[in-house]
């Protein structure tokens, strides 16, 4: 494709901007008036107010509203190579496997840029730059603790590929079989990156990003964006290199760019895929008399709290878990309504974004597993209230060779600053996944009014499948239907 845009096809209401809503969702002729607001049941409004988090699987960042954005970096010079190279899998690599040909037409539709390399590379190109003090406290703490493990076993941690990946929003599909089973689970915990013991399942974890992909990972605020990115330092590698394709647009990489919609209000989604980023370091925020941190060290408290009580908190992970990620952006603003195109909105960004997801958990396959683990929990292995449930779906990639199993960690997406409602983004997650053929989901609801938004969203879930299911088939059409 040769360009990111496409037209909006009714106006939002109730946010004064506009987007673009999937055209196989609805079969209405698109009407140059407002688009007339249709009032969900009262369970399905959104919140009136955010919520506050401690966790970081919990709502999406809280960031103050006086709050400036956070200077970019100066842009750098291009290495010479480039630490990534353009990695879009060419239609011969995918003809060559039965598994990937069936994912050709998506691949030239729909993905803007692919790149790929060494993180180690990456890292030494474009080194992140925290620039709040107990952000950097704990940056040399971790360059301080590598450097002496190498003088002291003259090993280093073994390098890992890093994949960025950027994708167009996706049309939804208007139907689906009936064929394989799409798995729920409900875990009431926060993330926590660990390790599958089975390397041929492909994880994900949901990142509830901003317009400006890691905007303020350097800055104080430690929500779940900045977390993640702490914990994950390439994150801010690939901020960085980010921008600089966006500033020096370089041949082949003009689309790799930081932005998660095509625009910051009302825009349609992009998606922004990463596979590889290394977990060198694990920040407990929970609250904790005994360590210092009373209210614990989510949101503004990190900025304020002593060195002694930062470090007492971390754990250095040596040598360094893998963590794949799935950045998108909920719906930002608007009032106690839905529109038919916000929902609809919020379908194709979690579409995409899964999609995605196990489109690049297939082209994994044509590496050796070593060199691209995709770790995360087995349900068993956590602890917190888990509850599991499953749906027959099929994948959308209908894969006739073996192919990895995909499992995506996702949470209270869009529910606390965008003041979405638990239960509809919970739903339109599930439906996501059991379009897109995600193996399986996990939702860390991380308290116990959550869970119950989670319990309430699986109900409404069999409930919209058993209304709109006819011969084996089942119509997404109809059921989008039901919800507006």
């Amino acid at each position: 494709m040769s360009t990111e845009t496409r037209s909006s096809k009714k106006a939002r209401t109730n946010m004064g901007a506009t987007t673009s809503s999937p055209s196989t969702t609805t079969t209405s002729t698109p009407s140059s008036e407002e688009t007339p607001k249709r009032r969900l049941p009262s369970t399905l409004t959104r919140s009136s107010s955010s919520s506050s988090s401690s966790s970081s699987s919990s709502s999406s960042k809280t960031k103050s509203t006086s709050k400036k954005k956070e200077a970019s970096p100066s842009p750098v010079p291009s290495p010479v190579p480039l630490p990534l190279t353009s990695s879009i899998p060419t239609p011969e690599t995918l003809q060559a496997s039965s598994s990937l040909a069936t994912y050709e037409d998506t691949i030239e539709t729909y993905l803007l840029a692919r790149a790929e390399g060494s993180h180690d590379r990456l890292m030494d190109a474009f080194p992140p730059q925290f620039n709040a003090a107990n952000k950097r406290l704990l940056y040399d703490h971790l360059q301080q603790s590598i450097r002496e493990r190498l003088a002291s076993s003259g090993e280093h941690d073994p390098d890992t590929t890093v994949v960025i990946s950027r994708w167009l929003a996706m049309d939804t599909i208007t139907s689906i079989q009936q064929h394989t089973k799409s798995e729920f689970i409900m875990r009431e915990d926060s993330y926590n990156y660990e390790p599958a013991e089975d390397p041929t399942i492909s994880q994900w974890w949901v990142n509830f990003a901003d317009f400006e992909l890691f905007g303020f990972y350097g800055g104080p605020l430690f929500a779940q964006d900045e977390m993640q990115a702490m914990e994950h330092p390439v994150l801010g590698s690939v901020r960085r290199i980010m921008l600089h394709f966006k500033d020096n647009k370089d041949e082949g990489f003009e689309r790799c760019i930081p932005h998660t919609r095509s625009k910051r209000r009302g825009g349609h989604a992009t998606p922004i895929l990463i596979a590889g980023a290394q977990r060198r370091l694990c920040v407990s925020t929970d609250a904790n008399e005994k360590e210092g941190r009373p209210q614990g060290l989510y949101g503004n408290r990190f900025a304020s709290a002593d060195d002694e009580v930062v470090l007492q908190a971390t754990k250095i992970i040596a040598p360094p878990t893998v963590t794949n990620m799935i950045a998108i952006e909920a719906p930002k603003g608007g009032r106690a309504e839905y529109t038919e195109e916000e929902i609809a909105d919020v379908l194709t960004t979690a579409y995409t974004g899964f999609m995605a997801a196990r489109i690049e958990a297939d082209l994994a396959t044509l590496r050796p597993l070593p060199d691209h683990p995709s770790p995360s929990p087995s349900p068993s292995s956590s602890e917190g209230t888990s509850t599991t449930s499953s749906a027959s779906s099929s994948s959308s990639s209908d894969v006739s060779q073996p192919r990895r199993k995909l499992v995506i960690h996702t949470g209270n997406w869009g529910t606390g600053a965008y003041g979405g409602n638990k239960v509809l983004m919970a739903v339109l997650q599930m439906v996501a996944a059991y379009c897109a053929g995600v193996d399986q989901l996990v939702h860390h609801t991380f308290d116990s009014p959550s869970s119950r938004a989670w319990m309430d969203a699986r109900e409404l879930f069999d409930i919209l499948i058993a209304n709109n299911s006819d011969d084996g088939k089942v119509s997404i059409e109809g059921l989008l239907g039901e919800l507006f």
